[in-house]
């Protein structure tokens, strides 16, 4: 397409511009494309090896205790908040309700583990436990004595 308006002055310079071939646009698409699969992508095909160290570290993250020299555990509140809105869980609300159920009835368990924990954290609470202790298993197999 040439225009046939002239240069405004004669020091302006043209330059050419190279004519853009199927080659070099297959050449450049092919250099742009990442040599990586796309994160997420169901499609890229992963090795036995890689499939197994994957499936090992997830083994390993989900079995693995927490460190409970550094981080304590959380509330009992939390926990039940956490199972109740169910974020972590599918939108399926009948998978929300059994991680509800479930969790209503780990809770019990979980509040007598901390209730546990929270006497044997100091001497004289772990005596007077064993002192009571004591006294309702007297009261309770010898009422007479």
């Amino acid at each position: 397409m040439t225009s046939s308006v002239a240069p405004e002055t004669g020091a302006e310079v043209t330059a050419e511009i190279p004519a853009v071939t199927e080659h070099a646009e297959q050449h450049s698409a092919a250099a742009a494309k990442p040599d990586k699969p796309v994160i997420g992508a169901q499609s890229a095909p992963v090795t036995l090896a890689e499939h197994s160290r994957q499936w090992a570290a997830q083994a390993r993250q989900q079995w693995t205790p927490p460190d409970l020299w550094e981080h304590g555990r959380p509330p009992l509140k939390s926990t039940w908040l956490w199972a109740r809105h169910g974020q972590h869980l599918p939108e399926d609300e009948a998978v929300r309700n059994v991680s509800r159920v479930t969790a209503a009835i780990r809770l019990p368990f979980r509040a007598l583990c901390l209730y546990l924990d929270w006497i044997f954290d100091r001497d004289s609470r772990v005596v007077a436990a064993v002192v009571l202790v004591l006294v309702v298993i007297q009261a309770v197999f010898h009422p007479f004595f």
